[in-house]
């Protein structure tokens, strides 16, 4: 028999969701016969919160903190989290807080438990009862963190302790599902900056944590993913028991469900990979899909696990999706307003400016000069850059107009640039052909 092994979730944007997979793994894999220290006992039984324990968020202090797979300053350490980075508290045990990170902490799987999805560096647990360990061990110094996990989990890859071995036969470092929790020392959180919205900063983080980039796993093929215990009959390591009948013939319920959700999961990868570039998802058709499986999945104990992972990931994607557009929206609706206040500051002056029409562009004269890069020319009017100036025919020396409000025509040799979001524009260019001195002197 072998002994227990870990997994998680795949780790994309699923953190708000996380408290609702908790309840999908209800068993945990053995480990050695070797009692756990009492201080794992105490874990085993603090850790098990609900979405309604979660109460509060806080941050790391301004030297970060060590989250660690038990409240002990001698255990393993599993995520080294950044200052001031958001954390979900659970609840607090003797000057430790039990607490979730929006991406997640480093835990390790046995390959024998994890199969290949359609997305890069994404996998799929294939047994239900699968521990999350802080290190490539089922020893009991490699106390798992908690919730087990259920089958078709969904995990994002890290690395493999030693890629000459089978995928199936070496240990697999993924980032931990949602809803998983270690423990921090209380002394080392703070609470959020004033007037933080707490759901909001952790949203935000999940987004954030979404954006890692993919890599490939090595030695995983979709040829091989099928998982053992949709083979036979007989029961997996962990410990779970096949649905009732084994695996269905061709065409039953339970193998249609299959089918529905191999369709709906290579949907949602593409959703998924939508949200990631910026174009508007339809989780709302992903989740429809899931739906109709459930009719057929019937009292099949995994397919039911699985859809209920699925579902929870789907409703979390559709709310950061929504979180996006509420945002987007929020700077458009700044922006445009900022956009308009200029328009009419700027009308009201040409009202008032007897040279307005006269020329390409007006404004103060100002050298700029960048370390390793050459001097350029700008006019400023308003509290603006409007324009570069620049005089290649050589008529002008530009440094003779420094300090001078200026009217200048010429060619446009390039338009303005609007800038992204905190990125400004870019202005345009003029090739100065005549100068005109509207006030000002020289610098002396």
């Amino acid at each position: 028999m072998k002994i227990s092994l870990s997994g998680s979730i795949h780790w994309t944007l699923v953190g708000c969701a996380s408290a609702l997979l908790a309840g999908a793994a209800a068993a945990q894999n053995a480990t050695p016969a070797t009692a756990a220290p009492a201080s794992q006992d105490a874990a085993a039984q603090d850790a098990k919160p609900d979405t309604a324990a979660r109460v509060r968020y806080l941050a790391a202090g301004a030297n970060g903190t060590k989250a660690r797979n038990l409240p002990d300053s001698g255990a393993q350490v599993v995520l080294d989290v950044p200052a001031e980075s958001v954390l979900a508290v659970y609840g607090e045990r003797a000057g430790w807080s039990e607490v979730e990170a929006p991406g997640g902490f480093k835990v390790w799987v046995f390959g024998e438990y994890l199969r290949a999805t359609s997305e890069t560096g994404v996998l799929e647990v294939s047994a239900s009862g699968v521990n999350q360990r802080p290190s490539p061990s089922s020893g009991a110094d490699a106390y798992p963190l908690k919730p087990v996990l259920a089958r078709g989990a969904r995990l994002t890859f890290v690395s493999r302790k030693d890629e000459s071995k089978p995928l199936s036969e070496d240990w697999v470092q993924v980032y931990s599902a949602p809803g998983t929790r270690a423990w921090v020392p209380t002394n080392e959180l703070v609470s959020l900056a004033s007037g933080q919205d707490g759901s909001a900063a952790w949203a935000k983080a999940v987004v954030e944590a979404s954006k890692r980039p993919a890599i490939a796993v090595p030695g995983a093929s979709l040829a091989a993913a099928t998982p053992k215990s949709d083979k036979s009959q007989k029961s997996d390591s962990t410990g779970d028991q096949p649905a009732s009948g084994g695996t269905a013939a061709t065409g039953s319920a339970p193998e249609r469900a299959r089918e529905m959700i191999r369709t709906a999961d290579k949907k949602l990868d593409g959703e998924r990979a939508k949200l990631k570039s910026g174009v508007a998802p339809d989780f709302a058709g992903v989740r429809k899909l899931y739906e109709e499986a459930v009719l057929y999945a019937g009292d099949d104990k995994d397919l039911g696990d699985t859809l209920k992972n699925r579902l929870a990931e789907v409703d979390t994607l559709a709310d950061a999706a929504k979180l996006r557009r509420e945002m987007e929206a929020k700077l458009a609706e700044t922006e445009a307003a900022k956009a308009a206040r200029d328009r009419k500051v700027k009308e009201a002056a040409a009202v008032r400016d007897p040279f307005a029409g006269r020329f390409d562009a007006r404004g103060w004269v100002e050298k700029v000069t960048f370390a390793g890069q050459p001097t350029s020319y700008r006019l400023r009017y308003g509290g603006e850059v409007v324009a570069e100036i620049v005089c290649n025919s050589g008529r002008y020396d530009l440094d003779v107009f420094l300090n001078f409000d200026v009217g200048v025509n010429g060619l446009e040799l390039r338009t303005e640039q609007p800038g992204t979001t905190g990125i400004a524009t870019t202005p345009r260019v003029l090739d100065v052909r005549r100068i005109e001195v509207i006030s000002g002197r020289a610098a002396r």
